[in-house]
């Protein structure tokens, strides 16, 4: 998503922080500050059992006050997150829950608190202490008392295990040779014999060309993303499906980059190309996101995600388009959630014909989905360019997000976009299917059900049929994840035991959740042998674990946080680990805009609590004064041209003295990356829509899709130097080049202390050359340090005399909005 967040919270932000006010189930007085000195960390999987609660004198209470209020539930917490709850159980003699939750955490408590409510009154906590049989991973089974303010005494029977993170058998295994079975506990299991291309940009121009040796005397050679959806979109002959954030139907997906005419149908438009095949008589079904801002075209869409102008291209068409709001869980957010969070899978899925196979029916299932929408801004390629082409390749869809008043007729530079997408064939392509019809019938109501073309007619459709066999050396291990709830979705299991089953746990209104994109990136940090290359336009999270003035449950996703115990296991074990991450320079929008301030505020915490944990694993092998950098670096993405003969020249430049005036004299911009990519010791990859942040990651708040997938014969294990050389390895080595615009040996090994030092001296260096007053030159590569020092201590400041973002007035620190409730912007 692009400027997703800014514009909106501040048109609403004064009717939000009304409902923000409003605790939701509010926690009782007296718990005890963080920090308290019996704390221990919970770091694996804690299995909790909520069975019942047995009192005297005033379970009278719960029944009086469940005729007014619902119901009574649980809330398990694990102070301050609070990590599962349960449905509401109404007017039972005993108060009955027999709940079991599989809760990952990486929590520092000292006792594992349950509340109990009746409707939103606050009844009593049990809590269970962490004790030294719970670490062993002994199974409590107990009646732990329910103090609270009530007559008569209650006690709550619950039982627990926890299993230490160092416990699975694949930790710090990678996966195992192959071996991996894939993330349990989740709606999809893990596919066999499927095939991924994983696309490192929306196109691939012809000068670039790296030279990538893989396995078995192979080369890899990156591949064009759009163009592949357009061919694929063109051979369907019975349905295409497609579900996106934001969608223009006025923009090309294969282009000439003179803008010269293609031949025959390639140039025509992604709407033009979608209403043809509905002529033709394919099933054309599009699920948009609602953006409230701009219903009935009253305002023209804080956001800018064309949703209506989409709608109203189709509507006199063939093409079914349905725009669809995320729907709110609880009336406390129904404001924040019909205005703020949003549908943000990227997919489109279509038939194909079917590979030759015992089954006869002539069509198949292909799937594409990860991070790029299809939408104006997004055709970009390796070389970014800022003011090339302008009047030719980009000119119908010239995107600056991040200029106030940034236009075409005031030229470059454009905002450059990089972002990664993946084409998925096999049975996986069949669960992303699936999950288009569960949204399909959840959104688009009883009227329109028929619209769905049923695969399920053998006469037509061949079943969910792998495509490779286990034992070719092509094939893919791939698996589904979502962050997604009932509200969106049909479908989900109703019963406790399916609910455990999968994964899956309760919202703040008690709807059944996914959020096994989050639980698929725990795992795969855990089972991070060497290193992790992470992409992603936000990296927010973990903030139960930030500095005691801001700490709080606001954005407790646990993955920076998995990240800094890795590595801070690895020091300790004198093991070799390294961790790149690349985000944008700033969030989409002005710099100086007060939530992208508030956003790159909660970054920097995030980053502090990481390198605090760090520090102090280097503080006990008495190694305290090394650079943290080494372990972990944060990049960012940035060009800077020299005038070349023949640029468009704008016939309005900017005012003088403007942020827009200064970008283009000095001719550089960043590269905004769009990208959510996770590559996990060259031989596990992760691909989807899914931010680092918690409305990401937490299941309730935005809707996601990701796939989690690798090559079982291109494994550390199977690699007779350690190093598997897959499609895995050649896409981040192919990214690498894009990014670095080197190819060097000891970029084979990322996990070094070498290649971190590599990397980040050509980052320095490109950094220097995009924020100098001059001389502008050309640069080589892209990748640039992201301009924070980091103290000894974690601590992070700017680069001396560099406090502001080139050519504007935002501080790179960020600055926490009082006004904002943290909800909006994390």
């Amino acid at each position: 998503m692009g400027n997703s967040y800014g514009k909106t919270v501040q048109k609403c932000c004064a009717c939000v922080s009304l409902e923000e006010k409003r605790k939701h189930l509010p926690g009782p007085p007296g718990i005890p500050p963080a920090e308290s000195p019996t704390e221990t960390l919970l770091h694996g999987i804690l299995e909790i059992t909520l069975n019942e609660v047995v009192a005297s004198g005033f379970l009278k209470l719960f029944r009086k006050v469940d005729d007014l209020w619902g119901g009574v539930i649980a809330i398990v917490e694990l102070p301050p997150v609070r990590v599962a709850r349960t449905r509401a159980v109404k007017r039972l003699k005993r108060v009955k829950f027999e709940e079991s939750f599989r809760v990952f955490c990486a929590h520092l408590v000292a006792s594992i608190n349950v509340f109990v409510y009746s409707g939103a009154v606050y009844m009593g906590t049990a809590k269970i202490p962490v004790t030294e049989e719970l670490l062993k991973g002994k199974t409590i089974d107990g009646w732990f008392e329910l103090a609270g303010d009530h007559e008569g005494t209650a006690k709550f029977h619950i039982t627990l295990r926890f299993i230490q993170a160092v416990n699975d058998k694949y930790y710090n295994v990678g996966v195992a040779g192959g071996a991996f079975e894939g993330v349990t506990h989740t709606l999809f299991p893990m596919r066999k014999g499927c095939k991924v291309i994983p696309y490192q940009n929306a196109h691939i121009d012809e000068t670039f060309s790296p030279k990538i040796k893989l396995d078995n005397g192979q080369f890899y050679t990156p591949e064009k993303g759009w163009e592949a959806v357009y061919h694929a979109m063109n051979e369907a002959k019975k349905f295409i499906y497609v579900a996106g954030w934001s969608i223009n139907a006025t923009i090309a997906l294969i282009r000439d980059k003179e803008g010269k005419p293609l031949p025959g149908n390639l140039g025509e438009t992604f709407g033009e190309l979608l209403v043809r095949k509905a002529n033709e008589g394919v099933t054309v079904l599009m699920l948009i996101w609602d953006d409230k801002s701009n219903n009935n075209h009253l305002l023209t869409g804080v956001m800018n995600s064309h949703d209506e102008d989409t709608f109203l291209y189709f509507r006199h068409t063939k093409v079914h388009c349905l725009l669809c709001p995320r729907k709110p869980q609880a009336k406390e957010f129904k404001l924040i959630t019909g205005f703020i969070f949003t549908h943000h899978q990227k997919v489109v899925c279509m038939d194909a014909p079917a590979l030759p196979s015992p089954h006869l029916a002539p069509r198949r299932v292909l799937a594409f989905q990860g991070g790029i929408d299809l939408c104006d801004g997004r055709y970009c390629y390796p070389a970014h360019p800022l003011f090339q082409h302008l009047d030719t390749l980009f000119k119908h869809d010239f995107h600056q997000g991040s200029i106030v008043g940034a236009a075409l007729v005031h030229g470059g530079p454009r905002e450059p976009w990089h972002d990664c997408y993946s084409r998925l064939e096999g049975e996986i392509a069949w669960d992303v299917h699936e999950n288009f019809r569960q949204r399909w019938l959840k959104q688009a109501g009883k009227m329109r059900e028929h619209l769905l073309v049923s695969i399920e007619n053998r006469e037509i459709f061949c079943p969910p049929t792998p495509v490779t066999s286990e034992d070719d050396c092509d094939t893919w291990n791939v698996q589904l994840f979502r962050s997604l709830d009932e509200t969106s979705g049909v479908d989900f299991p109703q019963t406790q035991t399916e609910i455990f089953k999968a994964g899956l746990v309760r919202q703040a209104a008690g709807n059944v959740t996914e959020r096994s994109i989050q639980d698929a990136y725990i795992q795969a940090i855990r089972r991070a042998k060497r290193f992790l290359y992470i992409e992603n336009q936000y990296f927010l999270g973990s903030s139960h674990m930030w500095e005691p003035a801001v700490r709080d449950e606001s954005c407790a996703q646990l993955i920076p946080l998995e990240i800094a115990l890795k590595i801070a296991s690895k020091i300790r074990a004198g093991e070799d680990f390294s961790v790149y991450v690349v985000n944008p320079l700033w969030p989409d929008g002005a710099p100086t805009s007060l939530s992208g301030q508030d956003i790159m505020l909660w970054h920097r915490k995030t980053l502090e609590m990481m390198y605090r944990i760090i520090n102090k694993a280097l503080q006990d092998i008495n190694r305290a004064h090394e650079d943290m950098t080494r372990y972990l670096s944060f990049y960012c993405l940035g060009n800077r041209e020299a005038v070349k003969p023949n640029e468009y020249i704008p016939p309005h430049p900017p005012k003088e003295g403007t942020d827009y005036y200064k970008s283009q004299q000095n001719r550089r911009f960043m590269i905004y990356c769009h990208a959510k990519i996770m590559v996990v010791d060259d031989e596990y990859l992760i691909i989807g829509s899914a931010n680092i942040n918690q409305r990401s990651m937490d299941g309730g708040r935005d809707t996601e899709m990701a796939m989690g997938a690798f090559q079982p014969h291109h494994t550390m294990s199977g690699a007779a130097d350690g190093v598997p050389r897959g499609v895995v390895h050649g896409f981040r080595v192919s990214t690498w080049f894009e990014h670095l615009g080197y190819q060097e040996e000891v970029f084979q090994k990322p996990w070094t202390r070498e290649c971190m030092q590599r990397v980040n001296e050509l980052a320095s260096r490109y950094w220097e050359e995009y924020s100098r007053p001059a001389p502008i030159v050309d640069m080589q590569g892209h990748l640039m340090r992201y301009p924070y020092v980091v103290g000894e201590d974690g601590s992070i400041n700017a680069i001396p005399g560099q406090e502001l973002f080139p050519d504007s007035e935002g501080p790179v620190l960020g600055a926490h909005q009082p006004t904002y409730p943290k909800i909006l912007t994390v």
